[in-house]
């Protein structure tokens, strides 16, 4: 019997010795843990109910600015655009038969209004001349006129002496007769000169006057064919700008990041959407929080990550990121979701090559708000349990 009483007691002893460590192992656990609980410090994160990449630049919608026929579609989702490059084309026909109608009128006027500058030039220099030629004739029978005025005087002078000297005797009755008669004479040339000069003065000033009539009803038409033309290089310039918007085009470079449902023969109605095209280049995030999440908590500046949908973190990792901008002044933003905070971040480079980022892409994202001890976010959520409050929020 002594041999197995003996083993009984190393069995017993050997039962101690396991309690003992199994003992020794669970203080040290606990301590641990709670040195863990008490003194470690893990990140509290504020996730987004949806995020999304957009272009930092604002989107420019493309819409219909007549409605039409579609004749042609030259765009698809995704593809790289330059400003100006032609996405869609409707049918302009009509347009362009106005246009070509008025075109036709304007070239007409053009002719005519050239003609008639062309004879308005003509005129102007025919009065230039006239007008020199009447002043030169205007001037000869002036200098003629002061000439017989001067023949007439030296003749009347003559008539006086020779009068005087008849008296006395010394000149025959037939000289004095003579020179009497060519007095006569020289005032009677004198007098029809004077009358010739205002005669020609007078018709000249009618001429004149007459012409600068014709002259000014020249450039009375002139002026409104100038009128005319203007009238209707105005009408081509509006109806070319209507058939020019028949033609979309892109308004800016970027890359198209929506397009319609849109074909050949279908119909365009007036301001109906076919496209939006975003500016390539700079990306940034935003996303849409809880408001007691993250006013007074979120701050610019602090770092957040982005997990992008259809592409699992767990193989391509996460988007660095950090925040940038928070609602407006802090407050809760516009966003139609039930007053959810729009917050804006700045990216880093993805994490790998194949990992690619571009203005849509959802996603979800977190913000590290702090980093506090596992006890105080104990006491922070039963503080909240028992006010009824969030369990995120400020101590």
């Amino acid at each position: 019997m002594a041999l197995p009483f003996s083993r009984t007691l190393r069995a017993v002893e050997a039962d101690g010795r396991r309690g003992r460590a199994a003992g020794l192992v669970t203080v040290v656990l606990l301590g641990a843990w709670g040195a863990w609980f008490l003194g470690a410090e893990v990140p509290v994160q504020a996730v987004s109910r949806h995020a999304r990449i957009e272009a930092a630049g604002a989107g420019h919608a493309v819409e219909a600015p007549v409605g039409g026929e579609i004749v042609s579609v030259s765009m698809t989702l995704g593809q790289t655009v330059r400003a100006g490059e032609t996405l869609v084309v409707l049918d302009d026909r009509g347009s362009r038969r106005a246009l070509d109608a008025r075109r036709e009128v304007l070239a007409g006027l053009t002719a005519q209004l050239e003609a008639r500058r062309g004879e308005l030039a003509s005129e102007e220099t025919a009065q230039t001349a006239f007008v020199a030629a009447g002043r030169a004739g205007l001037e000869a029978d002036r200098a003629r006129t002061d000439e017989a005025a001067a023949a007439a005087a030296q003749a009347e002078d003559r008539l006086t002496r020779t009068t005087r000297m008849r008296a006395e005797g010394h000149v025959p009755e037939a000289e004095a007769t003579s020179v009497r008669l060519s007095s006569e004479g020289a005032n009677a040339a004198l007098e029809a000169r004077r009358r010739a000069l205002g005669e020609r003065a007078t018709r000249d000033r009618g001429d004149s006057a007459a012409r600068k009539a014709h002259i000014e009803a020249a450039r009375a038409r002139v002026s409104a064919l100038s009128a005319s033309v203007a009238a209707t290089t105005a009408e081509v310039a509006a109806l070319a700008d209507d058939v020019s918007r028949y033609t979309l085009k892109a308004p800016i470079d970027g890359r198209i990041s929506w397009v319609g449902e849109l074909r050949s023969g279908g119909y365009l109605a007036l301001g109906q959407r076919v496209a939006v095209v975003v500016p390539e280049g700079e990306l940034k995030l935003v996303a849409t929080f809880d408001a007691g999440a993250v006013i007074g908590r979120a701050h610019p500046g602090q770092s957040a990550r982005l997990a992008l949908d259809g592409f699992p973190w767990t193989e391509f990792g996460h988007v660095s990121a950090r925040v940038t901008r928070i609602g407006e002044d802090g407050a809760r933003g516009e966003t139609g979701d039930g007053g959810g905070v729009r917050v804006e971040f700045s990216l880093e480079s993805p994490p790998r090559a194949d990992l690619p980022l571009h203005h849509g892409q959802p996603g979800r994202v977190e913000i590290e708000l702090e980093r506090a001890s596992p006890a105080r976010l104990l006491l922070r959520a039963l503080g909240a349990r028992l006010s009824g409050g969030p369990a995120g929020g400020p101590p």
